[in-house]
């Protein structure tokens, strides 16, 4: 019988790979309940996110959808432990699991608001920008099916590295004009070279699971989904916003940064 938990990040994510798993194996889900002896609306709340299963249920679900092997159950098992914990720590960008999250967050988002006050976001970085800055693009994430609403909050420091060729920053500059075009996508540039918060955060929405925040610091990263943290943050964002000049202000900040020389305003 499956207990009841607090849904979060980890449970959600759980639930999205086993129903993936589950319908690789061409077995219908009311046939894997009544296999395990399930109701099946305990299964569809489980596969939903919507409530938790200790260790040994999950291990038989696993085995039932042909999973043997340890190596492929720590995979499962591994974001079933500590599901109740609101925060979530990656240790190194890399990780298999780590991009895995993100994607699934990114591509299943109802919306996304986004501040990085050194670097650009990845999602909006040309290759030349990342090779420049020691970072991994992320274009494809705009272009998902759902396509989420982002909101990118940007400063001129991000824009305008001191160690980036002036090329490669008009290069970037033309990409980002014509990102701010796409109708699922606001810029706006914080003008202030002196900010109150000088960390990369971002405040994810997505419809399933609710709204959290992750913090990216360097090579690791943080989730967390305590409702007063979350709220702190969307204040903060809102704060940010605040301080930003106007979308259309914005683009004509970055067509100055494309074409200096046909705006007349230098780099």
């Amino acid at each position: 019988m499956l207990t009841s938990r607090i849904p979060s990040l980890r449970t959600w994510l759980l639930g999205r790979r086993l129903r993936h798993l589950i319908d690789s194996t061409g077995i219908a889900h009311r046939d894997i309940a009544e296999r395990l002896n399930w109701h099946r609306s305990d299964l569809s709340r489980f596969l939903n996110g919507q409530r938790g299963i200790p260790n040994p249920e999950l291990g038989l679900l696993l085995f039932t959808c042909g999973v043997h092997t340890r190596s492929q159950r720590q995979h499962y098992l591994s974001l079933n432990s500590d599901a109740r914990r609101e925060e979530w720590w990656h240790d190194g960008h890399d990780s298999p699991l780590f991009t895995q999250t993100l994607d699934e967050l990114e591509t299943q988002a109802a919306r996304i608001t986004s501040f990085t006050p050194g670097t650009l976001p990845a999602p909006l970085q040309t290759d030349e920008y990342a090779a420049a800055v020691g970072t991994t693009p992320r274009r494809h994430v705009l272009d998902t099916h759902l396509q989420p609403n982002w909101h990118f909050v940007l400063t001129r420091e991000s824009l305008t590295p001191a160690a980036l060729p002036p090329r490669v920053i008009q290069e970037q500059a033309r990409h980002l004009f014509w990102e701010s075009t796409r109708r699922n996508v606001v810029i706006q540039v914080v003008p202030h070279t002196v900010l109150s918060h000088d960390i990369p955060f971002r405040v994810i929405t997505v419809a399933e699971q609710g709204s959290l925040v992750h913090l990216d610091l360097g090579g690791s990263a943080l989730f967390l989904e305590s409702q007063a943290t979350i709220d702190r943050y969307l204040a903060l964002a809102g704060r940010l916003v605040d301080t930003c000049v106007s979308a259309e202000r914005s683009r004509d900040l970055l067509a100055a940064l494309a074409d200096p020389v046909v705006t007349g305003q230098p780099t």
